[in-house]
């Protein structure tokens, strides 16, 4: 109920709504790696992730990987599914130990039939992150491979946060081979330029670790001016 209340869809939701949602919905608990749907599967359920992360991808010919996001607790997927009724739009897996309610889809499109602000809210989600994949789409076109790894380790901390006190480390564990993924660029390329922020004072590397020493310089390393 306390992540519901808080979650970035339901949080001005009215408590009986929410109490509704977590009565037809059921918890589980998922091992590191487990899949929870693959691209096309059929979606019984609306998804929100309680405890953990979970990564979003597709993959494309040839079995290359296209990490779109992580996502954490308090965020829903599969959301487009509410609408279109259609099968999931990625693959989505455990990153690390997850917790996830499981939300019958019928419940959730009766409710947002029922309540115009859930639905309302629900729009407005969909809108904010294809805003982040227009935004995602012009930094792979328009910026150089730097700027583009500033830009997503500085939209993962937004999302995921830095952890308080004298080290500004990111609340989130990402491999070198999972950034490339995101990024959508060779390994070796993940493993120079980071290498060069560092030694530029704007970083510090560690085994799938990354501490920020200078948020403002690598913010201008994001908008093109190095």
């Amino acid at each position: 109920m306390a992540v519901l209340a808080r979650s970035e869809w339901t949080h001005a939701c009215a408590p009986a709504l929410l109490t509704t949602l977590l009565q037809a919905g059921q918890i589980h608990q998922y091992p590191d790696q487990t899949y929870r749907c693959h691209f096309g599967d059929p979606l019984p359920d609306l998804l929100l992730l309680l405890e953990g992360n979970l990564e979003a991808s597709r993959r494309g010919m040839g079995g290359k990987r296209h990490v779109v996001a992580y996502l954490r607790a308090g965020q829903i997927f599969v959301l487009l599914t509410v609408i279109d009724r259609k099968g999931a739009p990625q693959d989505i897996r455990c990153h690390g130990d997850a917790t996830v309610l499981r939300m019958p889809m019928d419940t959730v499109r009766r409710l947002c039939i029922e309540s115009p602000q859930l639905q309302q809210s629900l729009l407005a989600l969909i809108c904010e992150r294809n805003r982040v994949l227009y935004d995602a789409m012009r930094a792979h076109v328009l910026l150089p491979l730097q700027a583009r790894i500033a830009s997503a380790l500085l939209w993962t901390a937004t999302v995921h946060g830095i952890s308080p006190g004298n080290r500004q480390v990111l609340n989130l564990s990402i491999s070198q081979i999972a950034m490339a993924d995101h990024l959508g660029v060779a390994r070796q390329s993940i493993n120079r330029e980071p290498k060069a922020m560092e030694r530029e004072g704007l970083l510090r590397l560690g085994k799938a670790q990354v501490e920020f020493l200078d948020l403002a310089g690598l913010q201008r390393v994001a908008n093109g001016g190095g």
